[in-house]
């Protein structure tokens, strides 16, 4: 979701709009959605394994942003993500923006270390083969301008790929239906003091 490289992004630029994403709940709402479609509130709980209300507030916070609508027609709301590939404007020579994106970032990291703790089980990871579903790592290396474009080419397929949307209650073989998962990454250069 947060600081995805696609081909037509939604920049968030205002450093107001940017504080809205500082929070692993929201990012984990519109994270869902784009995975998932439009859903109920109800079905979103289910898929964040969190209450119904104890999404409320986040969804309405994320609706006077603007980054979702919610259809209050029917007997549930739905709730539909207006923003895909969310994109953040990074300036980091403007204090507020630089602010909030450090805070969207803490967030992010945040959550994804609440997720891999939360999967870090013997019932739910897999750790070794083809169906390998929990990894986490670090690595630092030189490299050149070159290599620097490769890598950013592989990350932008490999969201490609990870941004395909799919209905989570549709028909698949039982062996080919699709699970819920999260990807998050910092590419950065080493800063020396």
């Amino acid at each position: 979701m947060i600081d995805q490289l696609q081909r037509h992004p939604t920049f968030v630029s205002k450093p107001a709009e940017i504080r809205v994403l500082a929070s692993a709940i929201r990012q984990d709402v519109l994270e869902t959605l784009d995975a998932a479609g439009p859903c109920t509130i109800r079905d979103l709980a289910g898929y964040l394994n969190r209450r119904v209300d104890a999404l409320y507030y986040h969804v309405r916070v994320l609706e006077r942003a603007g980054f979702v609508t919610v259809d209050r027609s029917d007997t549930q709301a739905v709730v539909v993500s207006q923003k895909r590939a969310i994109q953040l404007r990074y300036d980091p020579s403007n204090r507020e923006n630089r602010a909030a994106v450090i805070a969207v970032v803490r967030a992010m990291l945040r959550g994804s270390q609440r997720g891999f703790i939360r999967a870090f089980k013997p019932t739910i990871a897999v750790v070794e083969g083809r169906a390998r579903n929990l990894w986490a790592g670090r690595v630092k290396a030189w490299l050149t301008v070159d290599e620097m474009a490769a890598v950013n080419e592989l990350l932008k397929e490999l969201l490609s790929i990870l941004q395909e949307q799919r209905d989570p209650q549709g028909d698949y073989p039982n062996s080919s239906k699709p699970a819920l998962h999260e990807f998050a990454f910092v590419f950065n250069p080493v800063v020396v003091r």
